[in-house]
């Protein structure tokens, strides 16, 4: 396995809900503050020159021959991505995890865990590092020649947007992560031999990253550890405890479109209990404390699953389990095969799951 390293050049734009039109200029854009998988999925595809032309008119065949590609041409198996962690380097050399906008070190995430199986349901926990992801709303605008022909450009009607930058801050000062502490998401891809070291877009509005593939041994003892802990579903075995470090897409049988019920939704198949989300908050800026709160709670979102550039349209939103949320296992073999567009999910890694419980 290599490992695929996400360095961002300039604030990225991560989407959750689609960007505004001028119509609602303003309104709220929103965005999350890690790339998606399929935005690591397109990143992949356009990296390595995959034209799927024709051949894929759906989204969800979209996907099978971006996946079918991987494989064929470059080795690559399924689950492709897991992932990711983000490393501010320069800043520590720990693996960070994304809890809703607070990025915290993957020690701190132990003893969050180590309370919760205490049954404990909110607490505090130490982070002199941590981070917090911030939003900067920007307005958009698509520009054209004048009219009859002239040289100077005017904006196009109907094209004035909003739309919001993700900047990320070390919460213990509340200064501006630097040139020297850069977040880089680190992900783990299965293929042996795949290099694209290069500058590719990644996100919307045009932003740009920094790409590269490396064997695991170059990185952090500490980032290179936490590697060895992602799963992805099709990798669960027995009762454990995991936390997702991506959404867990959740759909409906068709028969039973209740959400109550977990296990008649599709997407679980792995899951026999949700513990609730790990919720993060700050505490004590002012005062130079470096105590962050946290609390469990069970909540539902919706998924943004992206743009498609093959097919110049949106992809659809589908509700999910938020980044962060505790479950424990059930041996997926028990469960036999499960629908396509759960399998081509869980094979972008959605979810990516840390293995919080070693084997017994």
């Amino acid at each position: 396995m290599r490992v695929l390293l996400v360095k961002p050049l300039e604030a990225p734009v991560f989407s959750r809900t689609p960007i505004t039109s001028h119509e609602f200029i303003v309104g709220v854009h929103r965005a999350q503050p890690i790339p998606s998988p399929t935005t690591i999925a397109g990143m992949l595809g356009s990296a390595l020159g995959l034209t799927l032309g024709g051949r894929a008119n759906t989204h969800t065949g979209v996907i099978k021959a971006l996946l079918a590609e991987l494989e064929d041409k470059f080795g690559c198996k399924r689950p492709i991505v897991k992932g990711p962690f983000v490393w501010f380097r320069g800043l520590s050399e720990e693996p960070y995890v994304c809890l809703g906008d607070i990025f915290i070190q993957l020690k701190a995430i132990d003893e969050i865990v180590a309370e919760i199986k205490a049954d404990r349901k909110e607490g505090e926990v130490e982070c002199k590092e941590c981070i917090k992801s911030s939003i900067e709303r920007r307005v958009g605008t698509r520009l054209k020649r004048g009219y009859n022909d002239a040289v100077e450009k005017v904006t196009s009607k109907g094209y004035m947007y909003s739309y919001s930058l993700v900047k990320y801050k070390v919460i213990a000062d509340n200064r501006s992560i630097t040139r020297d502490v850069s977040p880089i998401y680190v992900y783990l891809l299965n293929c042996d031999n795949l290099e694209i070291p290069g500058v590719y877009r990644v996100g919307g509005e045009g932003r740009v990253a920094i790409v590269n593939t490396v064997m695991r041994e170059s990185l952090p003892a500490r980032v290179a550890e936490g590697l060895n802990k992602l799963r992805s579903p099709q990798e669960v075995v027995g009762e454990r405890t995991y936390l997702t470090l991506t959404q867990v897409p959740l759909v409906p049988r068709a028969e039973d479109q209740q959400l109550l019920n977990f296990k008649k939704i599709h997407g679980l198949e792995f899951v026999s209990d949700i513990i609730g989300v790990i919720i993060v908050e700050e505490e004590g800026r002012s005062t130079g404390r470096s105590m962050l709160k946290w609390k469990l709670k069970r909540k539902i979102e919706r998924f943004n699953l992206g743009y498609s550039e093959i097919l110049n349209a949106r992809r659809p939103q589908v509700l999910a389990m938020p980044i962060g949320t505790l479950i424990r296992s059930r041996n997926i073999e028990e469960v036999g095969k499960v629908v396509e567009m759960v399998g081509i999910l869980w094979d972008l890694g959605l979810p990516s799951l840390l293995e919080l419980q070693p084997p017994k």
